[in-house]
């Protein structure tokens, strides 16, 4: 059977401590990382609504300018008229 000294337990803690502080500061960057992947995923989907809003404003804008535009020429046709 292996005696255990008061040295060799020292020794094993501090090793265990630093294993253990290593993984604290892993899991600390897993969170992170974590944490940047679901900003840079709700980040796309701000852009990918603000795109879609843009376009729908664009089409409207369009639908106004041709609605302006045939009451330019229903306004002509009156004045002839």
């Amino acid at each position: 059977m292996l005696k255990c000294t008061n040295n060799k337990l020292r020794l094993c803690l501090r090793i265990s401590l630093k294993a253990i502080m290593k993984l604290q500061g892993c899991l600390s960057r897993l969170v992170l990382m974590y944490s940047s992947i679901l900003v840079l995923a709700e980040l796309e989907s701000f852009k990918m609504e603000y795109a879609n809003a843009r376009l729908e404003c664009n089409a409207a804008d369009e639908r106004a300018n041709i609605l302006a535009s045939e009451v330019i020429g229903l306004e002509e046709k009156v004045t002839k008229f």
